[in-house]
């Protein structure tokens, strides 16, 4: 498979192909149709689901409509979404988010019946659902409304939480992006001050050079602690509205929300983090050796992750497209394809600039629209390696698409599986080329290091 040539490519986003603008009249007529769809839904339903039991037709044909009016209600909100973290400083952009937002949750208001009706089946009348040839489709769904019903609260009382959220939770969460999209960190280069944002920040803070690592890290902690009552006031208010929240479901531990919604036995947290204890000497040993390599007698803070060469690796993007792309060539030509489109149609957004959302993330609301990805590359190896990452996510969801809105979305810990094979494949296609044979410390390093934030990091966490 030959890599197209550069001009072909686009290295932002393409959203003109889900609405045309702000101002386009789609946007609104998807959402209102949504809207009138759902409420001819409760008209239909609401009170009824248990009298449609021994009618697996019609409970087939609530779930299909209920999915339906997601998934065109979905389209805006995803499209808002994208705009947001594309600028989270574009006045126009967060206006426009909270409106589309506000929107899609007046329509669930008017959905919430349905799990609320489902919850208060008992197992016996689920299990005969679940058994039904004629809602196999949809078992897993069925499964999963089983497994939260006892934690699901009456409709009215989801009503009220689910209006909570827009101005409660959520709210801290879009103002967590947009206060950091905000910030801007005054770092010394050469002898010249320079007025970076967070994303430029980080990428100084995984440099190969110690001292600018060191004052980048520095002068991007200082910062964010000038700021300490606003991310404290921040996760204190999430904390408590998730303390809450479990306490009136009558979760039986804070974690068990997380659990069941990665479909997860209860003793597999405490299982892993046992097991990765145990490794607590593994992990030191391998700093030991980190410091050695790197010349110090002991780590700084800016030094664990730092990259194990002196000078940056200096892939630009068409670099990296062509490794990530030949990685999955030789491993699975389809799979190479799939990654292909995202770098040609406009499906990933690379550039590091003012008010783009911090980190990388792959984003799938609904299996009718194809992934986006997002990342701030910096040139380097960990930036190759992170880029892979995402693209792994990508061919993940697209390859779910083949499945219905209610049944595509994966577990976070089942996304993460092909998102980490992708980019131990790209790692191990750069250990056996010629041409990056002389980095095999710097690569198997920065494998390592990504193991440490994964495993180690998380479990102390």
């Amino acid at each position: 498979m030959k890599f197209a040539r550069d001009e072909k490519i686009s290295f932002k986003w393409r959203l003109d192909e889900l609405y045309e603008g702000l101002e386009d009249p789609r946007i609104f007529s998807d959402l209102q149709r949504a809207r009138n769809k759902a409420l001819k839904i409760t008209d239909l339903y609401r009170g009824k689901i248990r009298q449609y039991l021994h009618s697996p037709e019609a409970i087939l044909s609530a779930i299909k409509e209920y999915e339906r009016i997601h998934i065109i209600a979905m389209k805006p909100y995803l499209y808002a979404t994208l705009l947001l973290a594309s600028d989270t400083q574009n006045e126009a952009f967060a206006s426009f988010y909270y409106s589309v937002k506000e929107k899609w949750t007046e329509i669930l208001q008017s959905l919430t019946f349905i799990p609320c009706e489902f919850a208060e089946l008992s197992r016996d009348e689920f299990e005969t659902l679940l058994e039904n040839p004629v809602l196999q489709e949809y078992k897993h769904f069925l499964e999963k409304l089983l497994e939260h019903s006892p934690y699901q609260l009456k409709e009215n009382e989801e009503k009220i939480l689910g209006l909570k959220n827009l101005s409660g939770r959520e709210a801290f969460v879009s103002f967590y992006s947009e206060f950091l999209g905000s910030l801007t960190f005054t770092i010394k280069i050469n002898g010249e001050e320079k007025k970076l944002h967070l994303p430029e920040a980080m990428n100084l803070a995984n440099s190969s050079h110690a001292e600018l690592r060191e004052k980048a890290m520095n002068a991007t902690l200082e910062k964010l602690g000038q700021h300490g009552l606003v991310f404290r006031s921040i996760l204190n208010a999430l904390l408590l509205d998730h303390k809450i929240e479990c306490r009136k479901r009558r979760y039986p531990f804070p974690m068990h929300k997380m659990l069941l919604d990665n479909e997860l036995a209860e003793d597999v947290p405490g299982i892993l983090i046992d097991l990765t204890e145990r490794k607590y000497p593994l992990a030191r040993k391998y700093l030991r050796q980190k410091a050695q390599l790197l010349g110090v007698d002991n780590l700084k803070i800016s030094d664990v992750f730092a990259p194990a060469f002196e000078n940056d690796l200096s892939l630009d993007i068409n670099k990296a497209c062509k490794i990530v792309t030949d990685a999955l060539n030789d491993f699975n030509r389809e799979l190479a394809k799939l990654a292909f489109l995202f770098f040609e149609k406009g499906w990933i957004d690379i550039e590091t600039r003012k008010g783009k959302k911090e980190g990388a993330f792959c984003t799938s609301f609904i299996p009718t629209v194809h992934p986006f990805i997002s990342i701030h590359y910096g040139k380097g190896l960990k930036d190759l390696l992170t880029l892979a990452h995402e693209i792994g996510h990508g061919i993940h969801f697209y390859l779910a698409s083949r499945n219905s809105y209610l049944n595509f979305m994966p577990p976070f810990v089942i996304g993460e599986t092909m998102a980490v094979l992708v980019e131990l494949i790209v790692a191990n296609h750069l250990l056996k080329s010629e041409t990056y044979k002389a980095l095999k410390i710097p690569i198997v390093t920065s494998l390592l290091d990504d193991f440490m934030l994964t495993v180690f990091r998380q479990s102390v966490i």
